[in-house]
């Protein structure tokens, strides 16, 4: 299988997941998941899915990525949140 083919494929399943999501209203990651595990389990994926240690790797390294940004954004959301209760008190 061509690499260039694999590449246009995952691009064309994102592109898909961002248009679902603009529309929908829905977390782009979500549909993403959602969309891989549809077209993951179609008959005769793997004509055009193919899963090779490249994407494999990308696969963990955004999902990592993913995880710290999440928590980062927590704990941001805690602290912003108490500064605010004590800016609320202070009046």
């Amino acid at each position: 299988m061509n690499v260039y083919w694999v590449a246009a494929a995952w691009m064309a399943l994102a592109l898909a997941a961002s248009l679902i999501s603009i529309r929908t209203g829905i977390a782009v990651a979500l549909v993403e998941i959602v969309l891989a595990a549809v077209v993951g389990n179609l008959p005769g994926h793997s004509s055009f899915i193919v899963q090779t240690d490249f994407t494999n790797f990308l696969a963990t390294l955004g999902s990592a990525i993913l995880r710290s940004y999440s928590e980062t954004a927590d704990l941001i959301r805690s602290k912003v949140s108490r500064r605010s209760e004590n800016c609320s008190l202070s009046f």
